[in-house]
């Protein structure tokens, strides 16, 4: 038979649950709730959910738009990554490369990342959900996001890093 501090626990835990239910937890919500029960404050940060700026890897690797193909290829490969944002002489984000757009480059002969790049960028604020970074990613067919704060790119998060999530790192 539980406790009564656990069966006490639990009745604080299911309280907690039901009053923030009826939307995102707010910061005044689950500031008032900590501290009540120490078993409340575990339960808190496992209600909020995962945001973009939890996951991103904060160090975004870039190649330039006048690399040649074969320098971009050598160092998505140095660096064991499946595409890069690509920056102009400026150091502005113009575009994406990916490891396919390099695949599919000996057809079409270009010759410098500018001319085989992607010049759509896509991203996320920091605050959007991991579900809402997954459904971007799977409904456009992409294997990173760029994650921005104030529109400017503070991390990526990529397809690895989403697959992260299902493996237990204990």
């Amino acid at each position: 038979m539980p406790s009564a501090t656990t069966t006490g626990s639990i009745a604080v835990i299911l309280a907690t649950w039901e009053y923030l239910s009826a939307g995102e937890p707010s910061a005044a919500r689950t500031d008032m709730l900590r501290g009540a029960d120490p078993s409340i404050n575990w339960s808190l940060e496992t209600m909020r959910p995962i945001t973009a700026g939890d996951l991103m890897n904060p160090e975004i690797l870039t190649v330039t738009e006048e690399m040649s193909v074969e320098e971009a290829a050598a160092f998505l490969t140095e660096h064991e990554i499946t595409g890069a944002p690509v920056k102009n002489s400026d150091g502005e984000l113009v575009g994406v490369i990916s490891v396919v757009d390099i695949a599919a480059e000996s057809f079409s002969g270009s010759s410098t990342v500018a001319e085989l790049m992607t010049p759509d960028i896509q991203s996320v604020p920091e605050e959007a959900t991991v579900s809402e970074v997954a459904s971007l990613m799977l409904e456009d067919h992409l294997h990173r996001v760029l994650v921005v704060r104030d529109q400017k790119p503070v991390g990526i998060v990529s397809t690895s890093d989403l697959l992260g999530l299902l493996v237990d790192e204990d």
